[in-house]
């Protein structure tokens, strides 16, 4: 599949880019798959030739840049993981994209939690599981930002509100597995 792509990828920059019917999602799709198979710098070389052209579509404008940030921050270089990951926000505020909106705030929040940066994570990790924790849709995505709340109650000493949310997070992976 791989031979596949990297020759489609050939002829698209033959033709040019921009001379291609919707090849941001063409892109997108094969960024998709090496992003999947942890090729990360690939994925960074299609989503930034994505985003140089417009979106098939607004969810895929919005998760080109989000793409675009998972695979900096795979790659550790968290300053370009926060600028995307900022960019999807501002890309999800002008669409009126809630799911995107705490997505996005709950990614930066992982980020300042790894760099311990516990109070500006809080609150961005805090929107992200107060948001599908409501909406209850997305049970997995609230799971890990309840752990991920958890751990800085921990590194803040607040062991009581530490064990809330680790038991939030057991209740919302019981309500996952249900769903499956």
């Amino acid at each position: 599949a791989f031979y596949h792509q990297a020759k489609a990828q050939d002829l698209f920059n033959n033709v040019g880019v921009r001379n291609i019917i919707d090849i941001s999602r063409y892109l997108h799709v094969m960024a998709l798959n090496y992003y999947h198979f942890g090729y990360y710098d690939k994925v960074i070389q299609l989503m930034r030739a994505s985003i140089t052209v417009p979106a098939f579509n607004e969810n895929l404008e919005v998760q080109r840049y989000n793409t675009l940030g998972l695979a900096y921050q795979k790659l550790n270089k968290l300053d370009s993981a926060v600028y995307f990951f900022t960019r999807t926000q501002e890309v999800a505020i002008s669409q009126r994209d809630s799911t995107w909106i705490n997505l996005s705030a709950g990614n930066i929040g992982a980020i300042y939690i790894n760099q311990a940066r516990y109070q500006e994570a809080l609150p961005l990790v805090m929107q992200d599981y107060q948001f599908n924790q409501k909406n209850n849709h997305h049970p997995m995505l609230a799971r890990n930002a309840a752990l991920g709340i958890a751990a800085i109650w921990q590194k803040l000493g607040i062991l009581d509100s530490t064990l809330h949310y680790l038991h939030e997070g057991d209740r919302l992976n019981t309500v996952h597995k249900q769903k499956e």
